[in-house]
């Protein structure tokens, strides 16, 4: 006679044990795959930059890497999912939570003891890959000028303190603007930024830009010719063929940055649950499609824009991330068709915006503020225009007392649309006070950038111990042609 068979209960529960190992793969799989970005950014910071600087930027990514660890691990990942009930009610069995930061498992203290909640480490270092992210993007925008130890100091405390609240805010259970709040979501619906165009693209690219304002344009950027008109001195990188490999890099550890953002593969509730599946699926078509269409649109528009009639392989690299970025909050729940449209936009997006920054004299060697803020703002209003009815309740749910409000485009109306504007604003209204008053800090120091004589020689020699590169296969370090614009002089600074 055979063994009696397992009552439903122990077999639901093994289920669960094995569902939760699959989904713990799952992120550690994904999270990798976003840390190898780190390798993308590393390769593309490097080959838009002067040769004589390529030491400098490489260890700038390394020590995002480094830094932003052990920053999250001590407070970051605290400040962004330490949930910590206040307030309650015993005899409703209710509590109050905060909306705005989290305030427990610092240096990962008692985090161990919740995994039955679905925090394991596993969670930890996904969201550890994406706030480093964050912090890396900065480094183009400050680079050949930018002084080391201000530089580390930065990348601590956007992955410390700055990052991690505003991840809060969307991605907590409890945040003001989460979808996943199911006592007070904003305006009914909450905010649809499933991979971070917002969290991680905004937050980046807007420090970024903050601190090419204040530690100023290269030396002779910006000169102005023997008739006293202003012009823009060219400043290509020394390998097209690193940024190419870099931006490659990238677009594969994308594939881990917006599929992965399920956070699972399997469903643990015993309903059935989501498709996780078809989720990350959807995510993984939506991010090719808007990344080519982002290439594409900056090439082809830049070529008939161009009065030499060249084919701008920076053009295409930047437009195939700004399709990346755009289609970031939406991946999960747009159509194609609609990221093909997202992507597109994108391109113009950022060549819209780094002709601005041209035009406001703001130098960012990588054009990362076009790519990251500009164009991750987009694509948070893009999730407010063409998220579905379906794909949102696919990748969101409802939770009881939520709108069911969905893209304006498709007549969702406009309470979706109102919170994705509101949480920009708000965004960017605390990545410029926290993050200017440091870098404006700094700038006052003068702590902030390189000597003349550093900048000119190169600060892989200055600083680095030499060339990353043999003898004479390194760049001259030419003479400036005028030391106009090398401190930021807007607003009097």
């Amino acid at each position: 006679m055979s063994a009696a068979a397992p009552d439903n209960a122990q077999l639901f529960a093994e289920m669960q044990q094995v569902a939760a190992a699959v989904n713990d793969g799952w992120l550690v799989i994904c999270g990798a795959l976003v840390f190898s970005m780190q390798l993308g950014f590393a390769a593309l910071s490097a080959g838009s930059i002067s040769s004589k600087n390529a030491r400098n930027i490489l260890l700038k990514n390394l020590m995002d890497a480094s830094a932003g660890a052990l920053a999250y691990w001590a407070l970051g990942f605290a400040f962004a999912y330490g949930d910590s009930p206040y307030g309650c009610d015993a005899a409703q069995g209710e509590c109050s939570y905060n909306p705005f930061i989290g305030k427990r498992y610092f240096f990962l203290s008692g985090f161990d003891q919740e995994q039955g909640n679905g925090e394991t480490y596993a969670f930890w270092f996904f969201q550890f890959s994406f706030a480093a992210t964050a912090a890396t993007i900065v480094s183009g925008s400050v680079a050949e000028r930018c002084r080391f130890g201000a530089y580390l100091a930065y990348s601590f405390y956007l992955t410390a303190f700055v990052y991690p609240v505003v991840a809060h805010w969307v991605w907590g259970r409890h945040g003001w603007a989460s979808a996943f709040n199911a006592e007070n979501p904003l305006f009914n619906t909450g905010v649809i930024d499933f991979a971070g165009a917002g969290v991680v693209h905004m937050t980046g690219g807007l420090s970024g830009l903050l601190g090419a304002f204040f530690v100023g344009p290269r030396m002779g950027r910006f000169y102005r010719d023997e008739n006293g008109k202003p012009q823009v001195m060219q400043k290509p990188g020394h390998s097209s063929a690193l940024a190419t490999i870099g931006v490659f890099m990238l677009w594969f550890g994308w594939f881990g940055f917006n599929p992965g953002s399920t956070l699972a593969l399997v469903s643990v509730d015993g309903e059935g649950g989501a498709n996780y599946g078809l989720i990350a699926g959807r995510c993984a078509a939506n991010t090719t499609i808007s990344a080519a269409a982002g290439a594409f649109s900056a090439l082809i528009t830049t070529r008939l824009l161009s009065h030499s009639g060249v084919w701008d392989i920076g053009a295409a690299l930047n437009g195939a991330l700004a399709g990346l970025v755009s289609i970031t909050s939406a991946c999960a729940t747009s159509e194609p068709y609609a990221a093909l449209v997202i992507g597109i936009i994108g391109g113009w997006v950022y060549l819209g915006s780094s002709w601005l920054l041209l035009r406001l004299r703001i130098d960012d060697p990588l054009e990362a503020a076009p790519v990251h803020f500009f164009c991750g703002a987009w694509g948070v209003l893009a999730a407010g225009l063409f998220s579905t009815r379906d794909n949102l309740m696919r990748a969101y749910g409802r939770p009881e007392g939520h709108s069911s409000n969905f893209g304006l485009l498709y007549g969702g109306g406009w309470d979706l649309f109102a919170a994705q504007l509101v949480f920009i604003c708000v965004l960017t209204a605390w990545v410029t006070v926290l993050m200017g008053t440091f870098f404006y800090t700094c700038f006052r120091l003068d702590i902030l950038r390189v000597s003349e004589k550093v900048e000119t020689e190169g600060l892989d020699v200055s600083h680095h111990g030499g060339s990353a590169y043999p003898e004479g296969m390194m760049e001259s370090a030419t003479t400036p042609k005028s030391r106009e614009g090398v401190r930021a002089t807007p607003l009097g600074l």
